[in-house]
Formats: structure tokens, C-alpha cells, sequence
């Protein structure tokens, strides 16, 4: 039956996790260490108990046998006094004076059980008693009226307390030697009781260790065997894998090399894109301004026309049937008044294509590495033209109202064409955010939450320890806000909201590099959810001596394919 129970003991034995027999065989010598701490430490603290008992109890012996010395010594002194009258008999007495309260508070303060604090009572007021009639007799001793009979009395009164206070303090004394002895044997048979519990925790720790020691060789055998069994397999499937590596270090090749093709290639037709806009901008340009200029001489070449013809009505005769006919055929009166203001027409639009050619002009100007004063009104102005037709409103959706805060700005150095590209990124975000606030809510609500971009500017003078002034511009938008997960995340290369084929997330990353790395400005985003979203962009006035153009190169390769 044994042999039975053994073989169904190892086969659960080795049915468990390695894992959990390994913790089974580390908690083997840890349990009997615990086993045996406990016991222990209870007998460690039964003895350190015995031994301050048996200490009391000699501490309380000794101080008797002081107190009782101490009596005795006053009633000798007081005693050789009355014979000789020398005063070095009474040098005992005065000891005993300062010793007998010392050793009545010490035993008062040791004596626990209640018998023997009783006995210390009866034997402090009988000492107490004894020291006033020694006093007495001193003072019956140093008064030369006092008859020796009465003298004789009073010792002899003195003696018969003394008796009964040896007595006392002897029974006191017998009562604390048997509990010293009965201190004395807890004591032995505590340190016997350790000894024992010593003795039986190694054996319980020899066994746990050779069981732990032999379980353990047990498993070492049986890993060492499963890896002999994993490394044979290993190597087995080894060529699979190395094939299997092969292929994948090519395929990563392919697509690296496909990567590296495409990026190539659309930085080249970005590269192209603004070189034919900034080419198209300047074809553009020219016969634009030629328009412009000529339109004021134009005007001026109509309207003398007009004031002639006005001269021709006033001073010839208009009786020519033909001139009359001709006359109301074109509506002169008409055409005199409207066609001034079909010239100043042009001319708005002239103007206006002049502006769109600038602006496109100052944002083809992407890979420029050297810093120009600039108007930062004008370029957020010309960033405002560029996106116009996202703000004006369409038969769909209402117009986005911009709302322009401009303070007294200084001319600032800076990128300017990076730099409108942080304005475009920014503003555009902000009106896809208001843009979405149209989809979620009514015509009745869009009347109450108008669609509206602010954007303020100021000018932040430096304190004494600062390093420059500091022009600021906020974006604030009333559009959903951004919660706070995203919002420190929005910096982030890649990082996009927004659906497939409408973002790559790198606006914003962008806009963070050209305004901190290349400007050593700073911008920060503040929002909460129903709040709309506040862009702050910070630049200096002049820029630190410490930023340079060495990777215009890189930056401007995410402007291109942020685009």
C-alpha cells in the first residue's frame, strides 16, 4: 500500500508546472525556517523574562540585607555613643540615616506580589519608627538632665522594635529566597526548553535541506533534459529559420529601398510644385502689374474723354439724327457714370491678383536659409488671403468670421516663409475644429454659436534678466476643444485624428520645429473640451545667436510632405 501511495505521490509530483515545483522546494527550507523561528522566539522571550525575574529577585535581596546592615549599624553607633561619648560612633548612624530610604524606595519599586509588598509596609513604618526613637535617644544621649534610668528605658524599648524588625525583614528575606529559587528553576528549565527546540529545529532543517536539495537535483535533471530536447530541436528548424530571416532582410530591403523611392519622389515633386508656383507667381506678376499701373492711366485717359465729350454736348448742335440714335443706343448717362466704376472694379481685382501672387510667392520661398526683417501682420494677412476660400461662405455652410486683434508690432527677423507655414497649419486646424462644430449642431444652434477665428497679437517686453523682447500670437478658435489625451500628443511626428486621406500629422509637428528649433520661440496649446483650443505661438524680436540653418535641409523636407 505504501509502495502504491509513493508511486501516486511522485506521478502528481511530476504532473505539476515546473514553476510551481520549483516554489515547493524553495517554500521546504523556508518553511522549517519559519517553523523554527517561532517556537524560538517564544522561548527567547520566555527566558530573557526568567532572567530579569531571577535579576529582581537578587536586587531585592541584596537591598534587604543593606537595609537590615543599615539598622543594625545605627543602633550600634547610637549605642557605643551612649558609652563613650565619642562622636565617630555616630558617623554609622548618620550613613544609616542617608541609606535605609534609598533601600526602602528601591524595594518598593521591585516588589511586584502583593504579600510581600504588604511585609515591605509592616517593615518601612517599623524602620521608620526605629530611626525616631534612635533620634529620641541621641537627643535623651545630649541632654545632660536626662536620668540614666530613663536612658536605660529608652534602649531597651529600642530593642525590643529592633527584634521585631529583624524579624519581619527575615520572613521578607525566607519569601524572596524561595521565589529566587523558583526563578532560578523557570530559568533552567527555560534554557533546557530551548536547547531541546535548538536541537529539534536543525534536525527539522537537515531533513527540509536533503529533501530540497534532493527534489531540486531531481528537476535539474529533468530541465537539463527538455533542453538537450529544445536544443536538438532548435537546431533542426535552424536552416528554416535562417531561410526564413533571408527572405524577410530581403522583403524589408524592397520595401526600405520602395520607401526611400517614393519619398524621393514626392519630395522632388514638391520641390518642382513650388518651384513652378514660385515661376507661374512671377510670370503672373509682371502682366498683372503692368495691368494695375496702366488702369490709373486708363481712368484718367476715360474720364478726359467723358469731360470732353461733356464739352462737345454742351457747346455743338446735337440736332444729327444719327448722334441722337447712337446716343440712346449706348445710354451715354449710363455709361458715363458706370464706366468709372467698372475701371476702379479692375483695379480691386488687379490689386487683389497682386496680393495672391505675393503671398504665393512668400510661400514658395521654402528651402531660404537666411533670415529677413518682415511684417508679421503680413504674413498672417497673406495666409489669410491663401485660405480664403475656406472661410468665405458657400451655399453649405455660412462664412468663418475672423476677428483681428492686432497690437503695435516691431519688424521681426525671422524665416518668413517657414514661418507662414506655421501660421498655415495652425489656422487650418483651427478651421477644420470650427468646421466640425457645424456638423454636430443645428442651423438654430450654429445662429447662437457663430463660426469664429481670433487672432491676437502683442508685443511681450523683457524683464531686466530676460533675453529680448518677444512678439506673441494666439489662434483661438471656438470650435469642440481637444481632450486631454490627445492634446499631449498633438506635437507628436505621424499624430493624426483626422480620417484617412485627410492628414498625415505632421502639421503641427512641423509648425512645433520651425517655431521652437528654428526660431527659439516657444508654442503651446491650451484647451478643454467644449471650449474651443488656443494656439501660443512666442518668437523673439531678434532671434539668439545660437540657432543656425544646418537642418533647414530636413525641416524642409517635412514641410514639403506636410503639405
Amino acid at each position: 500500500m505504501n509502495f502504491f501511495l509513493i508511486r501516486e505521490l511522485r506521478s502528481v509530483w511530476l504532473n505539476l508546472p515546473i514553476r510551481c515545483r520549483g516554489a515547493i522546494i524553495l517554500a521546504i527550507p523556508v518553511s522549517c525556517l519559519l517553523f523554527s523561528l517561532g517556537p524560538l522566539s517564544w522561548l527567547q522571550k520566555n527566558t530573557v523574562q526568567a532572567h530579569y525575574h531571577v535579576q529582581q529577585a537578587q536586587q531585592i535581596r541584596f537591598e534587604t540585607h543593606r537595609l537590615l546592615n543599615a539598622l543594625v549599624d545605627a543602633e550600634t553607633g547610637i549605642r557605643g555613643y551612649s558609652l563613650t561619648r565619642q562622636r565617630e560612633f555616630l558617623e554609622p548612624y548618620s550613613a544609616a540615616i542617608a541609606t535605609i530610604p534609598k533601600s526602602l524606595d528601591k524595594l518598593s519599586d521591585r516588589v511586584k506580589y502583593k504579600e510581600q509588598r504588604q511585609r515591605l509596609q509592616k517593615i518601612e513604618i517599623q524602620a521608620q519608627q526605629r530611626m525616631e526613637m534612635l533620634k529620641n535617644t541621641l537627643n535623651a544621649i545630649n541632654d545632660e538632665t536626662t536620668s540614666p534610668s530613663t536612658l536605660k528605658n529608652l534602649l531597651f524599648q529600642g530593642k525590643s522594635l529592633m527584634d521585631e524588625t529583624r524579624r519581619q525583614i527575615s520572613i521578607f528575606q525566607e519569601e524572596e529566597e524561595r521565589l529566587l529559587k523558583e526563578r532560578n528553576r523557570l530559568l533552567t528549565r527555560q534554557q533546557s526548553l530551548t536547547q531541546a527546540t535548538l536541537g529539534l529545529s536543525a534536525i527539522i532543517g537537515i531533513i527540509g535541506a536533503i529533501t530540497a536539495a534532493f527534489l531540486f537535483d531531481r528537476l535539474d535533471r529533468e530541465l537539463k533534459f527538455r533542453e538537450a530536447d529544445l536544443r536538438e530541436r532548435a537546431i533542426a528548424s535552424q536552416t528554416q529559420a535562417e531561410q526564413l530571416n533571408i527572405t524577410l532582410q530581403e522583403l524589408q530591403e524592397a520595401q526600405a529601398r520602395l520607401l526611400q523611392t517614393d519619398q524621393l519622389i514626392q519630395t522632388e515633386k514638391m520641390s518642382s510644385l513650388g518651384q513652378m508656383i514660385a515661376g507661374v507667381a512671377h510670370e503672373i506678376n509682371n502682366p498683372v502689374t503692368f495691368i494695375h499701373g496702366n488702369l490709373s492711366h486708363v481712368a484718367q485717359y476715360t474720364q478726359d474723354l467723358l469731360d470732353l465729350l461733356e464739352l462737345y454736348q454742351r457747346y455743338y448742335d446735337q440736332s444729327n439724327p444719327e448722334i441722337i440714335e447712337l446716343v440712346e443706343a449706348i445710354d451715354l448717362e449710363f455709361l458715363a457714370e458706370d464706366l468709372p466704376k467698372i475701371l476702379i472694379s479692375m483695379k480691386v481685382g488687379a490689386n487683389r491678383i497682386r496680393q495672391i501672387v505675393l503671398s504665393l510667392q512668400s510661400f514658395s520661398r521654402r528651402n531660404e536659409t537666411i533670415r529677413r526683417v518682415v511684417d508679421i501682420h503680413q504674413g498672417i494677412d497673406s495666409t489669410l488671403l491663401i485660405l480664403q476660400h475656406r472661410l468665405n461662405a458657400t451655399a453649405s455652410r455660412p462664412s468663418i468670421e475672423i476677428v483681428k486683434e492686432y497690437g503695435r508690432l516691431p519688424f521681426v527677423e525671422c524665416y518668413a516663409g517657414y514661418l507662414n507655414q506655421a501660421f498655415m497649419n495652425i489656422l487650418s486646424n483651427a478651421i477644420d475644429a470650427v468646421e466640425q462644430y457645424e456638423v454636430e449642431f443645428s442651423p438654430d444652434k450654429m445662429k447662437q454659436h457663430p463660426r469664429r477665428i481670433v487672432i491676437h497679437t502683442q508685443l511681450n517686453e523683457a524683464d531686466r534678466d530676460a533675453d529680448g523682447d518677444r512678439v506673441a500670437i494666439r489662434i483661438i478658435d471656438n470650435g469642440p476643444g481637444i481632450p486631454e489625451e490627445i492634446r499631449g500628443r498633438i506635437f507628436d511626428p505621424f499624430f493624426t485624428t483626422k480620417p484617412v486621406g485627410q492628414g498625415v500629422g505632421l502639421g503641427l509637428s512641423t509648425s512645433y520645429q520651425i517655431v521652437v528649433n528654428k526660431h527659439g520661440g516657444e508654442l503651446k496649446c491650451f484647451s478643454q473640451p467644449g471650449q474651443g483650443t488656443e494656439f501660443w505661438i512666442e518668437i523673439p524680436v531678434t532671434p539668439p545667436a545660437n540657432l543656425s540653418v544646418d537642418d533647414i535641409s530636413s525641416l524642409h523636407h517635412l514641410q514639403t510632405s506636410s503639405i
